[in-house]
Formats: C-alpha cells, sequence, structure tokens
C-alpha cells in the first residue's frame, strides 16, 4: 500500500512551491463550560495538498473540525476560504461554502438507493419540478467514473446494504457534487481492509490533483507519513508541531503526542505487589469488536485500560458486565468461572460497572436517595416485606456524606445537580453495593478539576481498602497517576501492558497508535 500513498502524496516540487491557501483558522479558541477545548489555534489549508492532523483523544481535533464544518460556533478567532473571512453558521451553510466531512462510519440515508443518496436535497429538476432521475444518474456516474470507480452494479441499490467503504465512495461523490473545494476524512480507514483503503487513498491522489484540499484525521502513522503533504499534531488545545511529513517521522509524532509534563502518581498507602487474582477473562472475543482478550485484576489493584475513543475498551467492559453478549471466551471470579445470563447477576457476584454517560447510569428524575438507595433495595427489606428505610437512609447518608455530594437533601432530583456531583451520586450508587470489582468507564469525563481530584483521592482510597478497579479513561494524566498496571488496546486488541515506571505517555502513545 505504501506506493499508492506516495503516488498521492509527492508531487512534483513545482506544484508543491506554488501554494494556494485554500482554508485558514486564525488564533480560533473554544471553550466548553470552563474548560478550553482550542487554545487559539491556527491551521492552513493549501490548495492540491493533503494535510494531517493527530493528536491523542481530547487533543482539539474534533472541536477544530466541527468549527470548520459548521457544527460548533468558535469563541474567538476568525476563519478564511479562498483569502476571504466567512462565518460558518451550520453544517448546510458550511456545505454551501465547500466544506464536507466523511466521517468513520458515514452518515448516510440507508433505506435511500444510492443515487438519491448523492442527490437528497440537491436534486436535480426537469422544468415540471419532477425528480429527473437520468440525468441524476448520468451526473452521478460521470463523478464516480472520475474516480475510478465503476458504479453500474451498485447506483440503485439502497445504500445501507453496501459496504462501509461503497458508503464513503458515495459521501465523497455527493460532495463533489455540491462543488466541494475542502473534504475533511475522520479516520476514515479504521473500519476498511486493505483494498478498499487502498482506493481511499486513490482517490485522495484523484482529488489533490484536481485541486482540492484535504484535512486527514488517523492515528495509523504509517498512512499519515506516506499519505499527507504535511502533518500538524495537537495536544490539550494547542498546536505543538507541525512540518512536511518527509520531516516528522513516527517517533517525532509520538514524542509531540506525549509532551513533556511530568505527571504525578497519586499518593496511595498499599501500592506494593499484588497477588492474590480476584477477576481474571481468558480470550474474551466479539466479531469485528474486540479479540482474544485476556487479562487478570488483583486485589486492591487498579488496572488501567488505555487506548483510543473505538479501539475496543469499553465493549470489553460491557462484555464482562453483562451489558452485552460476546462470541466466546471465560471470565472467573475469585478461581470460579461465571456465567453471565443478566447484569442482575455480576451485581449480585460483586462486580459493578459505572458507566460513562451520567445519563445511563442515573435516573435523572429521581432522587439521591432513589438512585443510590435502588441498587440494594433487596438489601433492607425485612421478613415481611417492608422496607427497612432507617436503615436505608443512613446507608445512602453515609456514602453521600463519603464523597461530599452538595445537595439541599437526599430527596433532591439528580438533574438538578451539577455533573460532578452527578457522578458522585453514580458513585455512591456503586460503592453502597460493596463491590469486590469495581469498573469505571471514564470517572472523571465532564467535570471540574476539583472534583476530578477527589474522586481520584477516593479511587485510590477504595483500592488501598481492598477493592479492585478497573480504570477506562482517554485521559492518559488519568490512567498514569492511578493504575498499577496499564493494558492498551488498539482497534480490538491488547497491543502493550505496562506497569511501574514503564507506565509513561510515550510507552502508551506509542502502544495504541500502533
Amino acid at each position: 500500500m505504501t506506493e499508492v500513498y506516495r503516488e498521492c502524496s509527492f508531487r512534483s516540487d513545482k506544484q508543491m512551491e506554488n501554494k494556494v491557501v485554500l482554508l485558514e483558522g486564525k488564533k480560533i479558541k473554544k471553550s466548553f463550560g470552563g474548560v478550553h477545548a482550542l487554545k487559539g489555534v491556527d491551521f492552513i489549508l493549501n490548495r492540491g495538498e493533503v494535510h494531517a492532523l493527530v493528536g491523542e483523544n481530547g487533543a482539539g481535533k474534533s472541536t477544530l473540525i466541527k468549527i470548520f464544518t459548521g457544527v460548533v460556533t468558535p469563541d474567538e478567532g476568525n476563519i478564511f476560504l479562498n483569502g476571504k473571512e466567512v462565518k460558518i453558521q451550520n453544517p448546510l451553510d458550511a456545505h454551501l461554502k465547500g466544506i464536507v466531512a466523511v466521517y468513520q462510519e458515514p452518515l448516510v440515508y440507508p433505506k435511500l438507493s444510492v443515487l438519491e443518496n448523492i442527490f437528497i436535497g440537491n436534486e436535480i429538476r426537469k422544468k415540471n419540478g419532477e425528480v429527473d432521475w437520468q440525468a441524476e444518474e448520468k451526473k452521478a456516474k460521470e463523478i464516480f467514473k472520475s474516480l475510478d470507480i465503476e458504479s453500474d452494479d451498485f447506483i440503485q441499490k439502497p445504500i445501507g446494504k453496501l459496504t462501509t467503504a461503497i458508503q464513503q465512495f458515495t459521501l465523497i461523490v455527493k460532495a463533489l457534487n455540491y462543488n466541494a473545494e475542502i473534504i475533511i476524512f475522520d479516520e476514515p480507514t479504521a473500519i476498511l481492509g486493505d483494498t478498499d483503503a487502498q482506493k481511499l487513498f486513490r482517490i485522495i491522489k484523484l482529488l489533490c490533483s484536481a485541486g482540492k484540499g484535504v484535512i486527514y484525521i488517523s492515528h495509523r502513522l504509517e498512512e499519515l507519513q506516506n499519505l499527507a503533504d504535511r502533518i500538524t499534531v495537537m495536544r490539550d488545545g494547542e498546536i505543538v508541531g507541525s512540518g512536511n511529513s518527509i520531516d516528522m517521522t513516527r517517533e517525532k509524532i509520538i514524542e509531540l503526542m506525549a509532551g513533556k509534563s511530568i505527571i504525578e502518581k497519586i499518593q496511595r498507602n498499599n501500592r506494593e505487589a499484588k497477588k492474590e487474582t480476584i477477576l481474571e477473562v481468558q480470550n474474551l472475543s466479539k466479531y469485528k469488536v474486540f479479540e482474544n482478550i485476556s487479562f487478570n485484576l488483583k486485589k486492591g489493584e487498579i488496572l488501567g485500560f488505555a487506548g483510543l475513543v473505538g479501539s475496543g475498551r469499553s465493549e470489553v467492559m460491557e462484555a464482562i458486565f453483562g451489558f452485552t453478549k460476546y462470541d466466546k471466551g471465560n471470565i472467573f471470579l475469585e478461581g470460579k468461572e461465571i456465567k453471565i445470563n443478566k447484569v442482575s447477576d455480576m451485581i449480585n457476584l460483586g462486580i459493578i460497572y459505572l458507566p460513562e454517560s451520567r445519563k445511563l447510569g442515573l435516573l435523572q428524575n429521581k432522587s439521591i436517595f432513589d438512585n443510590v438507595g435502588l441498587s440494594v433495595f433487596n438489601r433492607f427489606l425485612k421478613a415481611l416485606g417492608f422496607i427497612n428505610n432507617d436503615s436505608l437512609y443512613n446507608s445512602v447518608r453515609k456514602y453521600s456524606d463519603l464523597l461530599s455530594i452538595k445537595a439541599p437533601s437526599l430527596f433532591t432530583n439528580v438533574e438538578t445537580l451539577s455533573g460532578g456531583n452527578q457522578q458522585k451520586v453514580l458513585f455512591s450508587k456503586g460503592l453502597i453495593a460493596q463491590p469486590k470489582v469495581l469498573i469505571l468507564d471514564e470517572p472523571t469525563h465532564g467535570i471540574d478539576v476539583a472534583t476530578k481530584v477527589d474522586i481520584h483521592k477516593l479511587i485510590a482510597k477504595l483500592a488501598d481498602d481492598g477493592i479492585s478497579i478497573i480504570i477506562v479513561s482517554s485521559e492518559l494524566s488519568e490512567i498514569i497517576a492511578l493504575s498499577d498496571r496499564v493494558i492498551v488496546m488498539h482497534e480490538g486488541k491488547i497491543t502493550g501492558t505496562f506497569e511501574g515506571d514503564q507506565i509513561t505517555s510515550l510507552n502508551l502513545i506509542s502502544a495504541f497508535v500502533k
């Protein structure tokens, strides 16, 4: 596949010298609830080039792309198209201005044909107002042909029944039908096979040759270094490095992504080597999601799961907890194999999973008391079937106080609480069940710094008290600060295991961009 990349990337020196700026973002800033997603970013895309954009989760790539495509409005900064300042109001406005995004999972109308997907909202009509299907098909086939794709076999078929590659190619044709000048590809090859990926790279070559500008986001560094003309690295909402692809080696990109910051470990009273295995997973597999996942978890250990969004980490945890089915594999708790029929089985065994989404984990229109108490309702039933309300209230109060939940009372609806306090309610719900194993998926996502520190300290204390903890987090600093061991996943497989001094940003990023 390398030769295909190189055909696209290394055009003639004369062509590359005559750079014409197609898209420019100047000093773009964007914050969400006090979190600075973009901190004055400058970005340039030249006509006829592929400009790759890389960075770990949360670096700011998606926010920048959402601004260019009209999904998000910047707080500050300016956007220029062909040298003229523009305001991009919404995605349709971006389309009309010639900016289109093609995502890893294409956004299509699955029941409509390929042809209908291309022209929906932009139909060719006869004088009497009827859709001119013949003219549409002729034009669509011409655009497909210009991309070296024969479309006769699929152009009239429902797009939802076709491959992801055909869906992506259809969206490219749709973009060209809108006279798009800028096409943004967000992880386009993540779910493509080699043959389809090669077709995509040839198409990008043709787009470049036609003078289009391409922004290409991918964590597959071998693609970037051969496909792109330039590579820009983002970290923590800033651009930390940019250069010609020939100068941006894999090692340099990883170093820029990792940064030089020193992350301090959370203080633990009991961080020595753990011996007693509590949970063991053997060869867990689910078709096209994750494959042969094996690991163990010791008593009182914090085991971090790192990797990019879509690497399969959360899906593994959902399978272990019984939210979703897996195809094969074995799970052992304290040496005994367990069979999962429903989620309540795992709760009764002492395995608790706290999902990333607070809306999924909490009943928003119910009180703190209801949310926390519901998980242990049966434990407080008296012999005649009545609830021992005093005991239940005292138990809920205990965990509410432990987590310093700020609310007028335990009977306050959780939907009125801040994100940080909702997260604390979710933790209380897990802890009151007295788990042996606590699985935390993005435990501090979207909460303020002070609450994050509180939760980190709580996680460390729980591990010191003997609870075994798995943390799935997209924040490397969180994984590094808390974990005794770290498992890295990439595209559904384990690509590295690190412990002690091996747990560094550089090592982890190297493993999850393999």
